[in-house]
């Protein structure tokens, strides 16, 4: 009964000092089964309950992150303007998707009226991030479709009075051609001119 006791205290501790609600869910996966079982219940209903309630500052914490940053994403290391910051919004994405699919197995939590403040910040939190890859995938496929155009001229052009010859590429192709392997490994479609 002591050591059950102890064990109750020291995963509480655990779960107060987590440095994000993932990890306090992955405590609670793993060491819930350990406690007694007469606190099983209970305990897991607070721990639960304190971990949704930590989740809503996550949230908070991640929509400011998307307000500063949503203009000039900070890029992965290597990648595109615009598969960077599509991977920078799915990265935030991610991060609010996880944990609530673990909270959306725990019915009585989901259910609280107190609940309704945070579900609401995370459904347009979820609705947010998908307009903003819609929006850059879609301004990329234009960007694309108009650079198809300089596809078409001749790759090499002799200079009337030299005659010396000189590549005829816009740059633009190039940057497109880039984001296009980017965007297909992601997953997007790209479009069938390109």
């Amino acid at each position: 009964n002591d050591l059950g006791l102890a064990l109750q205290d020291a995963l509480r501790s655990a779960f107060e000092n987590a440095v994000s609600t993932e990890h306090a869910l992955g405590l609670l996966r793993q060491h819930a089964a350990l406690l007694p079982p007469d606190v099983v219940d209970s305990e897991v209903d607070f721990m639960f309950s304190s971990a949704f309630h930590k989740f809503g500052t996550d949230l908070e914490q991640v929509e400011s992150h998307y307000e500063k940053f949503k203009s000039d994403p900070p890029l992965p290391r290597g990648s595109t303007p615009i598969a960077g910051s599509i991977q920078w919004s799915r990265s935030l994405l991610r991060r609010v998707q996880i944990p609530m699919r673990q909270f959306a197995v725990h019915e009585p939590l989901i259910s609280a009226k107190e609940s309704k403040k945070t579900i609401k910040l995370y459904n347009r939190l979820v609705q947010t991030f998908l307009e903003f890859e819609g929006l850059l995938h879609a301004a990329w496929v234009k960007n694309a479709e108009s650079a198809v155009a300089l596809m078409h001229v001749p790759v090499l052009v002799q200079h009337p009075r030299t005659l010396q010859l000189h590549v005829n590429l816009d740059s633009s192709v190039f940057r497109v051609l880039t984001e296009g392997a980017w965007v297909g490994r992601m997953g997007l479609p790209l479009p069938d001119k390109v």
